[in-house]
């Protein structure tokens, strides 16, 4: 049982690590596209902190505000949470 907690916990700690380079890596490649994405405003998502286009980014209208998030999944966490806290 020990074992299977150890080996678990490696490939979520992998997971993660993988799921943040893979953010990076992504917005590399798109700010070397075209000379056009150097201007693009970078935006931090504020649920998983990663830094991305805003204008790639999914938006929400929280209390007026416009909040900008690197994907749906992160949206739908942030909003499943501002609601209940």
């Amino acid at each position: 049982m020990g074992r299977f907690i150890i080996i678990a916990t490696l490939i979520f700690v992998g997971y993660l690590l993988a799921k943040r380079y893979f953010h990076l890596l992504a917005g590399k490649m798109n700010r070397n596209d075209s000379a056009e994405n150097d201007a693009t405003e970078l935006v931090q998502d504020p649920q998983c902190g990663t830094y991305f286009a805003r204008q790639q980014g999914v938006e929400a209208r929280i209390d007026g505000q416009t909040v900008y998030f690197c994907s749906e999944t992160c949206r739908g966490k942030y909003l499943e949470k501002h609601r209940s806290g």
